[in-house]
């Protein structure tokens, strides 16, 4: 009830009143919220995701200190900022790309990204979460700042493809959201927007029908073949594999 008065609050921009206030605070006081378990805080801090205003109805959540019994961590991380205001403008311009982005997965991977992997990924497990947000959350959280990493380092086309290519809708959501610097944003834009559709037409196994021996001569030509195709797009099947011969010679 405690989550609820402050979402219905929120919702209709009411302010407790004294007696409703009084209670609230020794509920608090007492601790009351521990005698919730995990799937039901999970299901009220859902809810707040579905608000038109989530980030105000965080931060009452964080100043209240509701959020804490979901995590004791959040008793001592910062607000929740600005970004999760953000969340559905930047699902709405991913979704066009990535029809099955989970707008729902991206609040929490936003919302757990501050914690270490393993005290989220126990959150989440114990959430109630449905199946799919929890296994693209999960995928989100093991690898975004890996991914990060990678990418501030990409130069070229094919390191900022190498450093995308693996990263779920979701990830490249929470990529966007938690970066500051102009220049990742470049790369990532580019790759969202450019890189992303060009898909090589032949594999490993087409290289080897086609005559050339297998063994790790096979992982150098085609990342030879994939640095062509990102520069000329248009190159044909019979294209590529007649360039894959070339590199093997």
């Amino acid at each position: 009830r405690l989550y609820r008065a402050l979402r219905f609050a929120d919702r209709f921009k009411f302010v407790l009143d004294s007696i409703t206030e009084y209670l609230f605070d020794k509920a608090i006081k007492i601790s009351s919220p521990s005698t919730l378990s995990t799937k039901r805080i999970a299901a009220e801090i859902d809810k707040c995701f579905k608000e038109k205003y989530p980030l105000s109805l965080l931060n009452k959540y964080r100043s209240s200190g509701l959020l804490e019994y979901f995590h004791k961590s959040f008793k001592n991380l910062n607000r929740p900022d600005f970004s999760f205001s953000m969340v559905r403008a930047m699902t709405t311009r991913l979704k066009s790309k990535f029809p099955e982005i989970i707008e729902n997965a991206v609040f929490w991977s936003l919302f757990l990204s501050p914690l270490p992997f393993a005290e989220a990924q126990t959150l989440l497990n114990n959430s109630g979460l449905s199946h799919s947000v929890v296994l693209q959350v999960t995928s989100t959280l093991s690898n975004w700042q890996t991914i990060l990493t990678k990418i501030s380092l990409a130069n070229t086309k094919l390191e900022i493809y190498n450093a995308l290519k693996d990263a779920c809708p979701e990830t490249l959501a929470l990529l966007y959201l938690k970066n500051k610097n102009k220049e990742i944003e470049n790369k990532i834009n580019q790759y969202v927007n450019q890189l992303y559709s060009i898909k090589p037409s032949i594999t490993g196994k087409d290289l080897i029908e086609a005559g050339i021996e297998p063994g790790p001569q096979i992982r150098i030509i085609l990342d030879k073949k994939i640095e062509k195709k990102l520069e000329c797009p248009e190159l044909t099947r019979k294209e590529e594999l007649n360039l894959a011969r070339i590199s093997n010679i």
